[in-house]
């Protein structure tokens, strides 16, 4: 039986290496703008904020931020991932990122098509949803 803090390290490691493998295939380069949805604790706020420039780190309840995960720089604001429109300038991010998020939502295609409007011409967009 796994205790609460077993779990969330294991966790913490199948998301650090997500995140290896998400990023692996993106050249090395600073991203400008980002952002994440979906940022729970923060840990993966950690990995993926300083590869930004500026870095918005978005949570619908941020009660489950931990203080340990917190970065200096990082712009943690409330989004409600379901309901974006008009929300963010179009094309003005260079990085959008999600993890376990899409499959929570009510409606994944708004989603998606809303974080489209949002992303640069040369942006990535990376969702890791489970298998």
């Amino acid at each position: 039986m796994f205790l609460k803090d077993d779990w969330k390290a294991h966790i913490h490691t199948i998301r650090k290496e997500e995140i290896r493998r998400a990023f692996s295939s993106i050249p090395a380069k600073t991203f400008n703008k980002g952002i994440e949805f979906g940022a729970g604790d923060g840990y993966q706020t950690t990995l993926i904020g300083p590869m930004c420039l500026t870095f918005i780190s978005s949570d619908l309840n941020f009660r489950r931020l931990r203080d340990e995960f917190k970065i200096v720089g990082v712009d943690y604001r409330a989004y409600d991932a379901d309901n974006l429109s008009g929300a963010f300038d179009l094309n003005s991010f260079d990085l959008i990122f999600s993890s376990s998020l899409i499959e929570h939502l009510s409606d994944k295609g708004k989603f998606l098509q809303d974080t489209r409007k949002i992303l640069s011409s040369n942006g990535y967009a990376i969702h890791i949803v489970p298998s």
